[in-house]
């Protein structure tokens, strides 16, 4: 199981060059920038379902911190990578409008990721438009996921690559001097 991290977990590889990095970080990334997530009661995590919509109090206030998550898969032998509240999902979300089992990734080929929403009862958007259930839709570098309320972006190995060398490049730069 994986959560989102901060992204100040990936200062230190902004110093590896492009394909060093790309070696160490083949998989594509999930970036998470826009506002804090609405936590669940843990005590209520496991008896959800997944057809509900639970918005427990007003939404918080959005805030400048930048999480990622690695599209990895738990079981190596399943290219599978699931997303929701659910601790058996390969990423956990803890967010109110997220569904037990929301939506799943998979690859196409190296290059090429689709996403899937599992019937989820807040939805599942890709650049604004509804991913149904059963219709998979290919990804891109760049686009905007909605999963229930909670935005991220997908980003390929390249892409990460760029935006955490953009965040982090001076800080490499005066670790090495």
């Amino acid at each position: 199981m994986a959560t989102l991290q901060p992204i100040e977990m990936f200062d230190a590889v902004a110093s590896l060059r492009r394909e060093h990095f790309l070696g160490r970080f083949p998989h594509p990334f999930l970036v998470h920038a826009t506002g804090e997530l609405q936590k669940l009661d843990p005590t209520r995590r496991d008896d959800l379902t997944s057809d509900r919509l639970v918005l427990e109090g007003p939404r918080k206030a959005l805030h400048e911190a930048m999480l990622v998550a690695p599209l990895v898969p738990r079981d190596l032998d399943n290219d599978r990578i699931t997303i929701g509240v659910a601790t058996v999902c390969d990423i956990v979300l803890d967010d109110a409008s997220i569904s037990k089992r929301h939506a799943w990734f998979e690859p196409v080929d190296a290059d090429s990721w689709r996403l899937h929403d599992a019937d989820s009862s807040a939805g599942t958007q890709l650049n604004s438009e509804p991913v149904l259930p059963g219709s998979p839709v290919s990804l891109t570098s760049g686009d905007r996921i909605m999963l229930g309320y909670v935005e991220l972006m997908f980003l390929t190995p390249d892409s990460f690559y760029d935006l955490v060398r953009g965040l982090f490049a001076n800080t490499a730069s005066a670790a090495r001097g």
